[in-house]
């Protein structure tokens, strides 16, 4: 019976029959479940400890081995998540459903509610209201929630573009443009395109590993997308799939990741779902909507909640009162020192 069930499955798979996804287990409003998802099938069940049964047919389709489990006989939801990041795996959902609000438990890419297909299908399959993810930034317990209703399964009109001070005076004057400033990254060179995410905790990450890289402060750049047709798959989420939509990616680096293990689908596909996208072209000024910074010293475990939103001058002044005063003030007024008048004009739009 268990073989003719797995056949079943995978043939589902292979031939993408169903329009609902298969739910083994039941979801109880009113009691805590644990969850976990992959393509189309849905496992709940009370606690945190998988039932055997589940075990069989889970491991199977995610390439796991009992016998890599701490502990073979008594397999919880935290070994599935370690075994998961030791392969590479960002593609399942593991995580916790209470009171119609899924938890996500992850470690390496994280799915973005808003624009994941898959995530708004599991929702509307459930009858859930929210989804709560963690963090990557900050080493505290920050989290997002994300209401039903923001979830489109489509890229996000908004987007975020981490980075330092150190470049802030350009991108004010001349947008973001690919190529403008050296990579943050060992082994990444691209001369014609721009990275952002749909998730400001994303973002800020990346803004922190930039100033550690080159010193400055971390800023996040708001932009609206100017052409969604130039949208393309992330860099590393590529890596991590066998897509190969990046041509230039040494095989030494492929080589080296697929010891890890690989992601199925398309990297344009897992894109979306994580909302980590590359684009071709530059973002000019007049897509530029805001600029996230942190007002005093940016501790290394700084979160989204310590970002303080400015407009285009008060980012300038902040621009200006960092490299002048040594501290970023965007809402400095010249008036009330005695040290004069003070010029920002950064410049116009090139």
């Amino acid at each position: 019976m268990m073989k003719l069930i797995m056949e079943n499955w995978r043939r589902y798979v292979k031939e993408d029959l169903l329009s609902e996804l298969l739910v083994r287990g039941e979801y109880n409003p009113d009691e805590r479940s644990s969850i976990i998802a992959f393509n189309k099938y849905i496992w709940l069940f009370p606690g945190d400890e998988v039932p055997e049964e589940y075990i069989e047919e889970i491991f199977p389709l995610l390439d796991l081995q009992v016998d890599d489990m701490q502990d073979p006989d008594n397999i919880d939801i935290g070994d599935i998540i370690a075994e998961l990041d030791n392969k590479n795996r960002s593609d399942v959902i593991v995580g916790t459903i209470a009171d119609g609000d899924m938890y996500i438990q992850s470690s390496g890419f994280r799915f973005d509610p808003n624009s994941s297909v898959y995530v708004k299908k599991i929702v509307k399959q459930l009858g859930l209201s929210h989804v709560t993810t963690q963090d990557v930034s900050g080493y505290g317990d920050e989290e997002t929630r994300h209401s039903k209703w923001g979830m489109t399964g489509k890229i996000s009109d908004v987007a975020y573009h981490g980075t330092s001070s150190q470049y802030l005076e350009n991108i004010l004057r001349l947008g973001l443009k690919p190529g403008e400033s050296k990579t943050n990254y060992k082994m990444i060179t691209h001369s014609d395109k721009i990275f952002f995410s749909s998730r400001l905790d994303e973002a800020l990450m990346h803004a922190q590993h930039t100033t550690r890289e080159i010193g400055g402060e971390p800023v996040v750049i708001e932009m609206k997308i100017p052409d969604k047709a130039k949208v393309v798959p992330d860099y590393d989420i590529d890596v991590a799939t066998e897509d190969g939509y990046y041509h230039d990616i040494s095989a030494d680096t492929r080589g080296s990741q697929r010891e890890r293990g690989t992601m199925p689908g398309s990297s344009t596909t897992l894109s979306r779902e994580f909302g980590i996208y590359g684009y071709e072209g530059r973002v000019p000024v007049s897509h530029i909507t805001g600029v996230y910074v942190i007002l005093g010293e940016a501790e290394e475990g700084a979160s989204t909640n310590d970002l303080t939103h400015l407009d285009m001058e008060e980012a300038k002044m902040f621009l200006y009162t960092l490299e002048n005063f040594g501290y970023g003030d965007p809402y400095y007024d010249e008036e009330e020192h005695e040290d004069g008048a003070v010029d920002v004009d950064i410049g116009d739009e090139q």
